[in-house]
């Protein structure tokens, strides 16, 4: 596991205040994601369900980036927390081929579960943990997936 966990700014629980972690992108490293998106926006003043929100959020679409990213093959993950007034904004960054979850239709939960397409519910149900989801593809031809939520 290649994990780095880096505090900027100020104190976790003031606006502008941020947190980042750059790690290897392997299924065995979700664990770390989640304890690590747990904590900082508990540190943050976040409420106990926007914390499980976001957790829920983050290691979808983390899970995503490394299996159909990737695909197997080495990447880099990287998360950075922050918190701007109330809300709290949580970007994942990755170095996979491009790809916009928000452009993903969403799927038809109508239909009964043996009738369904096997996966695909990832980005759906990360789009309803949160506020907003947005994307962009960075000047550096990197991903970046940018999620807020209200603290309370």
């Amino acid at each position: 596991m290649g994990v780095a966990v880096s505090m900027e700014n100020q104190a976790a629980d003031q606006p502008g205040a941020s947190a980042a972690l750059r790690l290897i992108a392997e299924v065995n490293d979700l664990a770390a994601i989640r304890r690590f998106v747990r904590e900082t926006i508990t540190q943050a003043g976040g409420s106990t369900q926007a914390a499980d929100d976001l957790v829920l959020a983050v290691d979808e679409l983390a899970t995503n980036i490394i299996n159909h990213g990737y695909r197997g093959q080495p990447g880099v993950i990287e998360i950075v927390i922050r918190r701007e007034a109330d809300v709290v904004v949580v970007q994942l960054r990755d170095e996979a081929p491009q790809f916009d979850p928000t452009q993903l239709p969403e799927p038809d939960t109508t239909l009964p579960w043996h009738s369904r397409p096997a996966g695909g519910l990832g980005v759906f149900l990360a789009r309803r943990q949160v506020d907003t989801m947005t994307y962009q593809r960075t000047a550096d031809h990197r991903n970046e997936v940018t999620l807020t939520k209200k603290l309370s």
